[in-house]
């Protein structure tokens, strides 16, 4: 198991990335959703499955639809990361 100041900085690393991306989204930029996502991540926002992408380049073009919207406004609260591995957080 990793030691505590490693999981720490991991576990802020993560929230970092969550608030990175409700930033972006909020200001529409697409350029800096895609930053968020590795280029194999798999995101599934529905069951549509025109509204998901896989990689980062497909979730901020999956994202486009919401240009309709000057901007938004999403909340992170209450973060809870858990590791199932050395390098895994899976929820």
């Amino acid at each position: 198991m990793k030691d505590l100041v490693t999981t720490l900085l991991d576990e802020r690393e993560i929230t970092g990335l969550l608030t990175e991306y409700c930033r972006a989204l909020d200001c529409m930029d697409l350029e800096a959703i895609s930053k968020v996502f590795t280029n194999d991540c798999v995101v599934k926002f529905s069951p549509d499955k025109r509204l998901n992408g896989h990689g980062s380049q497909a979730v901020a073009k999956s994202l486009e639809r919401m240009w309709r919207w000057a901007s938004t406004s999403d909340h992170l609260s209450n973060v809870q990361i858990y590791f199932d591995g050395e390098d895994r957080a899976p929820r």
